[in-house]
């Protein structure tokens, strides 16, 4: 998967599921808006998290969802963060910080917090629903409908 190159119809249908805006506002409150709406998206899409968990139990849907697609998203944002904190911690300054990927932001604490009150998963191998797991899942599927 490279980076280069034109956007794809099948990614351009992805970023627009995160509601990629393509052509950005004008004007003074443009900054305003963009944050309002990225607050807004952010509300919704966690909200689908948060039920999803109810349906399911865990926080780790598959990444090939819009919800699993943000998931991973606030892991990305999660690991900018903690390095951003770091760089200041052992520099005390950001100046000359860089950052792991091209427009990939922090995430803000009040987010960081409501992850973390539903039990967000931070780093995929600390996964309750890890290889073992889900093989056993795969066992029980093999027994109740005879596949293999």
């Amino acid at each position: 998967d490279s980076y280069g190159g034109p956007l794809t119809d099948e990614r351009i249908r992805h970023l627009e599921t995160l509601g990629f805006q393509w052509e950005l506002p004008k004007g003074a409150g443009a900054r305003r808006c963009l944050r309002k709406d990225f607050k807004e998206g952010w509300l919704k899409k966690y909200q689908e998290l948060v039920e999803f968990k109810q349906q399911y139990g865990h926080t780790c849907p598959r990444t090939t969802t819009p919800v699993g697609r943000w998931v991973n998203n606030q892991r990305m944002r999660y690991r900018q963060t903690m390095m951003k904190r770091a760089y200041m911690k052992t520099h005390g300054t950001i100046e000359g910080y860089e950052a792991i990927g091209k427009g990939v932001t922090t995430l803000l604490r009040s987010e960081e917090d409501q992850l973390n009150a539903i039990g967000f998963v931070w780093k995929i191998k600390d996964s309750p629903l890890g290889w073992g797991t889900q093989f056993e899942e795969l066992q029980g599927y093999v027994r109740v409908h005879g596949h293999r």
